[in-house]
């Protein structure tokens, strides 16, 4: 089957996050697609002026980038081949290359196959000609990850053959990439603070592209830090605008960024980080008071953690109802990566229950909410800085004394 290129938004965002790619070739691919209602096979390389390797690069960045769908390959090869017991049997038989891949299946498997699970082995290993020492390495890939069952290794064979991989040499280093991008992955998660549960198809594919684009750690954790900062919380579309605007200006590393002291340009639009105006403070002024900033929030972070454990210690009701609404919170974010709304729904009924069992407990202990959350210094902007796209009042000032605190020392200097 033909691999399908299929654009999955509105044409107008499509055409925008393209041209975000800053990709020529990628932006002729799309225009192409487009051109052709939408959706379309991936044309010959000649029909774009272009080579194998560039056609490629241009499809895996439109994939990337979550402009198009590509979706190469049966969806459901099982339903559209279904091979005679007696034809499966002779395969087996006579083929000992096959014979021998089926053995090592079952092995993996601790058990004899079924029917339908030997008719998808046969369909993978007869359709994409693959080596069997080749599937092989998939079966221990699959079952490394705990998912060997027959759609799963039937989708990464697909997907091993699209992206090239033909001999064992090849095998050997694609799972040694994957190895390696699984490890940028879970440390960037671990980043992030994501613990608990799977990244979706659309936070997975926004790592995988700044892991192509080599962000170091330290970079995602500045951009993380200051997205929390301005957004309270892990606001994907912001922390990504972060990350661009730095890879616009140059900045690679956490060091680059503060020496140009953290403000490079930033894209504009809706999700986009706050920008300063040009001139408007001298160089490292901004930078200095989103630092104590920064400092401030954490110091309430602190104030909030040291009284939660006190209460902890103080009333083990309390103390059972943190543990029972932080394992809520839990099942209640799996429960929407999968996509089971109505668990979602009883999860928050009983989250809201919970909340007020706590504030029952909070009031005979003489306390309330308010003990728990410290009230910030600025009511407007929770003392993260801005609201919205805009400068807060305060943090606007605070960067007004500082840039007077920063003449006064250079002018007392030079006296």
């Amino acid at each position: 089957m033909e691999p399908i290129l299929r654009i999955k938004q509105d044409i107008r965002q499509a055409a925008g996050q393209t041209a975000a790619v800053k990709d020529p070739d990628a932006a002729l691919l799309f225009c192409y697609v487009a051109a052709c209602g939408g959706s379309c096979a991936l044309p010959p390389p000649q029909q774009l002026n272009m080579d194998e390797a560039r056609l490629q690069k241009a499809r895996s960045l439109l994939v990337l980038y979550n402009v198009c769908a590509d979706s190469q390959g049966p969806q459901k090869p099982r339903k559209e081949v279904e091979y005679d017991p007696a034809e499966l049997r002779q395969a087996r038989a006579g083929d000992e290359a096959f014979a021998g891949l089926c053995q090592y299946y079952e092995s993996a498997l601790g058990r004899m196959m079924r029917k339908s699970e030997l008719e998808i082995l046969y369909s993978v290993y007869s359709g994409l000609g693959m080596p069997a020492e080749v599937l092989m390495l998939l079966v221990n890939y699959c079952a490394g990850r705990d998912r060997l069952t027959p759609r799963f290794f039937e989708k990464e064979a697909y997907q091993w053959s699209r992206d090239g991989v033909e001999t064992y040499a090849q095998a050997e280093q694609y799972l040694a990439n994957l190895q390696q991008r699984f490890s940028r992955q879970g440390e960037i998660m671990r980043l992030l603070g994501i613990r608990d549960r799977r990244l979706s198809e659309s936070e997975q594919q926004m790592v995988d592209k700044w892991i192509h684009y080599g962000y170091d750690a330290g970079l995602i954790a500045l951009a993380y830090d200051r997205t929390a900062l301005r957004t309270g919380g892990l606001k994907w579309a912001y922390l990504d605008s972060i990350l661009e605007s730095w890879r616009a200006a140059g900045y690679k590393s956490r060091a680059d960024v503060e020496a140009g002291d953290g403000q490079a340009p930033v894209k504009q639009g809706p999700g986009a980080p706050p920008a300063v105006r040009r001139g408007e403070f001298e160089s490292g002024v901004v930078a200095a008071v989103t630092k104590r900033y920064e400092r401030k929030r954490m110091q309430r972070e602190q104030t909030r953690q040291a009284r939660l454990e006190e209460l902890r210690k103080r009333n083990p009701s309390f103390a059972e109802n943190e543990k029972a609404l932080g394992l809520c919170a839990s099942r209640a974010a799996r429960a929407a990566a999968g996509g089971d709304q109505k668990e979602v729904a009883r999860l928050r009924q009983e989250s809201k229950r919970l909340t007020e069992v706590r504030a029952a407990i909070l009031r005979g202990l003489g306390c309330d909410e308010a003990y728990l959350d410290p009230p910030p210094d600025c009511p407007k902007c929770q003392d993260q800085g801005y609201i919205g796209a805009e400068m807060c009042q305060c943090f606007r000032q605070a960067c007004q004394q500082e840039q007077a605190r920063v003449g006064e020392a250079r002018r007392s200097g030079s006296a």
